[in-house]
This record gives C-alpha cells, sequence and structure tokens, in this order.
C-alpha cells in the first residue's frame, strides 16, 4: 500500500457538478471493471505562492478499445483522448476573448489561463479508496516527463460505496464525496494530489458546485463525436486516388473551428478545400478552390491555399443538393465535373 497523509496543506480542488455525474455514470458502466476518464479544467495560480487551484471543468471517456476488459487495466491517454485534449485546447484559446468581453473584469482574469489536462479518475476494485502503488508510479512517470509541462496532478479514485442506512449520513469525512444514483448504488470518491516536489499522495478536500459557476467547455465537432462516420470520409476520399490532408482552421471567424480537408489528384492544376461545421453532416458543407502551387521553404501549405483560395460556386452544380446521407466525395466529384464541362480546372470564378 502506497503511504499517504493529509498533514500537508493540500488545494483547493473545485469540480462542476457535470463531472460528479460524469464520474458516478462512468464507474456504474461496467460494474466489475476498472475504467477511467482523463480530467480536464484550469490550474490557477495562488498569489501567495501556495499550492494551486484545481478547478474539473469536464471529464474525457477513453475509445473503447483502451479499456482492457476483465484485466483491471486501462490505457492513460489513448489517442481520441489525446485529439479532444487538443481541439478543446485550441478551441478554448479563442474563447478566452469572448469569454472576458461578457464577464466582469476580476472573473473574466481569473478564468484567463489555459485549459489544461489535470489527470485522470479510475475506479478501484472493492472498497480499495488510495492510490496504488502502481497509481504512484504511473503520477511520477507524467510529472517526471518534462514535454508534459505539469509539476502538479490530480488522481480521483472511484469505488462503488457500501451501503448505508438511507436515513443516515453517509460515512467518512470531508475528504469522502458522494454521488448516489437513482438508480445504483452510491459511488465513493476521493480525490488525491501528488507534485513533483512532494512523496506521496495527499488527500485534497473537493468542493462540488453548479454548472453555471465554471466556464463550460468549446463544443466538440463531428470528427470527434462521430469516428467512424470522421474515417469513411476520409477513407472514401483516399480510395478514389486524392491527396488529403486535414486541419482545424477559423474559416468563418467564429469559434470553434472547422475541420477542413485539403483535397487534391496528383498531376491536377488545383486543390479543393471542403470545410465541414461542428454539426457536420447536419449542416451542410461548403468549399474553396486553389491553385497548385509552389510552396516556399518552412512554409504552412494549408495557411498559403488558404489565402490563394476562393469560395467555390456550389449553387452552380446542377442538381446536385446535400442530404446527410451524401458524403464528401460526393461534393469532389461534383465540383471536379462542373471544372471539366468549364475546361478550366485551375480558375473558377466565383458568381
Amino acid at each position: 500500500m502506497v503511504a499517504f497523509g493529509r498533514k500537508r496543506t493540500a488545494p483547493r480542488v473545485v469540480l462542476a457538478d457535470r463531472v460528479l455525474r460524469k464520474m458516478a455514470h462512468g464507474a456504474l458502466l461496467y460494474r466489475d471493471e476498472e475504467t477511467a476518464e482523463a480530467l480536464v479544467g484550469l490550474v490557477i495560480p495562488d498569489e501567495n505562492g501556495g499550492e494551486p487551484a484545481f478547478y474539473i471543468l469536464d471529464t474525457i471517456a477513453p475509445e473503447h478499445d483502451a479499456i482492457a476488459r476483465g484485466s483491471y487495466s486501462v490505457e492513460q491517454g489513448d489517442d481520441l483522448q489525446d485529439e479532444t485534449m487538443y481541439w478543446l485546447s485550441i478551441n478554448w484559446k479563442r474563447f478566452r476573448d469572448l469569454r472576458s468581453q461578457s464577464y466582469g473584469k476580476a472573473l473574466a482574469a481569473k478564468w484567463n489561463v489555459p485549459l489544461r489536462y489535470l489527470g485522470d479518475w479510475h475506479k478501484q476494485p472493492g472498497e480499495m479508496f488510495w492510490p496504488s502503488q502502481g497509481d504512484l508510479e504511473t503520477a511520477r512517470a507524467i510529472l517526471n516527463d518534462h514535454e508534459n509541462d505539469m509539476s502538479q496532478i490530480l488522481a480521483p479514485i472511484v469505488t462503488v460505496a457500501p451501503p448505508w442506512d438511507a436515513d443516515a449520513t453517509p460515512p467518512g469525512d470531508e475528504f469522502d464525496l458522494y454521488a448516489v444514483q437513482e438508480d445504483g448504488p452510491p459511488v465513493r470518491i476521493n480525490i488525491w494530489y501528488l507534485s513533483r516536489d512532494i512523496r506521496q499522495f495527499i488527500a485534497a478536500r473537493p468542493e462540488v458546485v453548479a454548472d453555471d459557476m465554471l466556464p463550460s467547455l468549446p463544443p466538440l465537432a463531428w470528427h470527434l463525436t462521430d469516428r467512424r462516420r470522421f474515417q469513411e470520409e476520409y477513407t472514401l476520399l483516399a480510395e478514389d486516388a486524392l491527396a488529403v490532408s486535414i486541419a482545424e482552421w477559423d474559416a468563418d471567424e467564429r469559434p470553434p473551428l472547422e475541420v477542413c480537408f485539403m483535397v487534391g489528384r496528383m498531376g491536377g492544376s488545383h486543390v479543393l478545400i471542403l470545410i465541414t461545421d461542428k454539426a457536420y453532416p447536419a449542416v451542410p458543407p461548403t468549399a474553396r478552390i486553389a491553385p497548385m502551387i509552389q510552396l516556399g521553404q518552412d512554409e504552412d501549405m494549408f495557411e498559403r491555399l488558404w489565402a490563394e483560395s476562393i469560395p467555390f460556386p456550389t449553387e452552380a452544380l446542377p442538381g446536385w443538393a446535400w442530404t446527410p446521407d451524401r458524403r464528401l466525395i460526393d461534393l469532389v466529384r461534383a465540383a471536379e465535373e462542373y471544372l471539366s464541362d468549364r475546361g478550366e480546372p485551375g480558375a473558377v470564378e466565383t458568381r
């Protein structure tokens, strides 16, 4: 068992109520197996040089394949979690300016910090609510990897709480947090904290606040919420002998960013940029066209092509209309047919 204690001053840890609900739901989703999710939030430095305050805004679940069912093994930081964290971080930067205009100055300044990965919560078997030796080694490895830019980490432990008299107060003390489910047993949550300059986990006293008391995260785009559709779209383009590149881009100058597919044929004279909204395919894609150009040294290909592009006149495609059952490859083929009929594949005039 890992040595742990409560003598050292623990940081303030504040959770949005939605985080508590998601942790309880995730813990009960697979009752007999270990589950885990990444924590996303803010680290607010202490003005007096003490421990920072942590604000947990939400959690990110791993892909299903990242959990080895029945083996109490959870892969930390799978591809979906990494991509989701990246998406949230880059869009958070854009939303910070908007929030500063809608809040009072003091509150705006408080939340004007980068969005960060804070650690992972995970469920442990039985009633073991303290970190294991393996948890300590994992946390140490994360903190010692300076590429992570982390000097502190949270490691909440979730357990299915033993039953108690419904009329009685839940057992434990101010370090124990309970989530009572309508259709399941209560869940116990204990939050543990580790930093580079301490040898062992220390317990933190959690505070739960209403969702509207903390900032909300940027909405996730379709490429993260519908992975199957995203992979299908990419595969259909690639299998049609198209070179495909993908970028997150501020196409409409309003956050969140749009997911853009840059497609072109080998030896072709033009490149199409297919722009998808966060709610694609419910929202139709739009397109831009750029000439095939020679790039300078260290020049960003997408940025240069975007600067050279013009809107593609999709209204000029006779008989073609978007429905959610269509795919991006359908738009590409219709555009190429239009360009071929005009005989000017490298320069299309807008109407």
